[in-house]
């Protein structure tokens, strides 16, 4: 059954990957040679989704309130089932072997961890506005777990005569490492280097001609004639 379950869910991760780098052509296709960030359109690379979707869908009504329906609904979904298992996991993990709880308090005790995870996650959504870019800091955070986590699975697959003790030592000590690499370098970041892009291909321009003066000169007036 659990086979079952990672080959179906392949196709869908397949897919659900490749549908950034279809948005990402398209922003490419439209805007290769008119910048919005040249133009000042927008401040930051992530309003180019947005922009493009109102600059595009803005003629036809209720396509831009679906789009951002769309994105609040997939988001809370995800942030509620998130919210959810990381309290259970709390719970079971932390919470339910050192205290004894009645039913009643088992489940105040959820939802009071699970509301501390979303005042945490609005937190750090705060700390994210002060980044470059959300992309940046989703692959930071990516960074920083997923090495520490394929470690803990190969050295239970190949050491499994390793203690806890060792494993978590392990693994703290790669979140620290990798926590320290990440943070220096979002306070001392490298130049990136950028595709060239233009505004020669935009269609609204300002532009201001000097004209001279068309008045004609003087006729002369001739107030005797010799012959």
């Amino acid at each position: 059954m659990n086979d079952s379950a990672v080959l179906f869910n392949l196709p869908a991760a397949a897919i659900t990957t490749f549908l950034p780098v279809l948005a990402g052509l398209a922003l490419v296709a439209v805007y290769k040679d008119c910048d919005p960030r040249l133009t000042g359109d927008i401040k930051k690379p992530d309003e180019l989704m947005p922009y493009i979707v109102q600059d595009l869908m803005g003629k036809y009504p209720g396509l831009s309130g679906l789009l951002v329906a769309s994105v609040f609904s997939g988001s809370l979904s995800t942030l509620s089932s998130g919210y959810n298992s990381m309290a259970a996991v709390t719970w079971e993990d932390l919470i339910r072997p050192r205290v004894k709880l009645t039913e009643t308090q088992s489940i105040v005790t959820l939802k009071c961890v699970g509301t501390l995870y979303g005042f945490l996650s609005i937190a750090v959504a705060f700390l994210v506005g002060s980044l470059k870019s959300i992309m940046q800091a989703s692959t930071s955070l990516l960074g920083v777990t997923s090495g520490p986590l394929l470690a803990i699975f190969l050295l239970g697959v190949l050491a499994p005569c390793c203690k806890k003790t060792g494993a978590l030592a392990g693994m703290l000590t790669g979140l620290i490492i990798a926590s320290w690499l990440v943070i220096g370098s979002i306070v001392y970041p490298r130049p990136v280097d950028q595709l060239p892009s233009s505004t020669a291909g935009c269609s609204s321009f300002n532009e201001t001609l000097t004209l001279g003066s068309f008045e004609h000169p003087p006729t002369p007036r001739y107030n005797s004639l010799t012959l």
